[in-house]
């Protein structure tokens, strides 16, 4: 889980970079093999503030949404590693794409 991976990170000083692609979706749930737990429940959908998540536990947060800003906040975010501090970096992306675009960076 990478709550506990993160919380480990700060507790022992070790300055990682954790990047969390977030689609908002369980890949694990597919609706053919979950329709009607995912019809009924939404199984599929997953919900939370990483970043948030990541500031309580003492490390830097950080979301983007736009994927010409992904190299400047890597690093940014690497930046903050160098320093000694954790850091969680979540890309927020369409959970419509199987795979993030490619738009140029």
């Amino acid at each position: 889980m990478v709550g506990m991976d993160v919380e480990t990170a700060v507790r022992e000083e070790i300055p990682t970079l954790t990047i969390i692609l977030n689609n908002a979706t369980m890949g694990i749930y597919r609706p053919e093999h979950f329709a009607t737990a995912h019809d009924l429940f939404g199984t599929k959908n997953t919900s939370g503030d990483y970043v948030k998540m990541a500031e309580a536990m003492g490390a830097h947060g950080e979301r983007i949404v736009d994927p010409s800003d992904i190299i400047p906040a890597i690093k940014r975010c690497a930046g903050i590693t160098m320093q000694g501090q954790a850091a969680v970096l979540e890309i927020v992306t369409d959970p419509k794409e199987k795979d993030m675009p490619y738009r140029g960076f």
